[in-house]
């Protein structure tokens, strides 16, 4: 299950804050609350990409393998009705 982290800093260089969002896994970073300040990651190049540093994102490969799984069984499904 994910949470999506709605975050707003002032990278380097710029004059003005700007918005980005982290899929993290729900309860991921304990006590996260609204207005919280949090150890951030922006080492990307592009300004909107933005991690919670404490946070995780298992749910990603998680989602991936389950489409995988449900079509493998749509896959055996078919070969044994065909």
């Amino acid at each position: 299950m994910r949470s999506v982290a709605n975050l707003e800093f002032t990278p380097a260089g710029f004059d003005h804050a700007v918005r980005a969002f982290d899929p993290v896994d729900a309860n991921s970073v304990p006590g996260l609350v609204p207005g919280q300040t949090v150890a951030i990651d922006d080492a990307s190049a592009d300004r909107r990409d933005v991690r919670i540093v404490a946070g995780t994102r298992r749910h990603l490969w998680a989602n991936n393998l389950a489409a995988v799984a449900g079509f493998g069984l749509v896959l055996l499904v078919v070969s044994l009705l065909g």
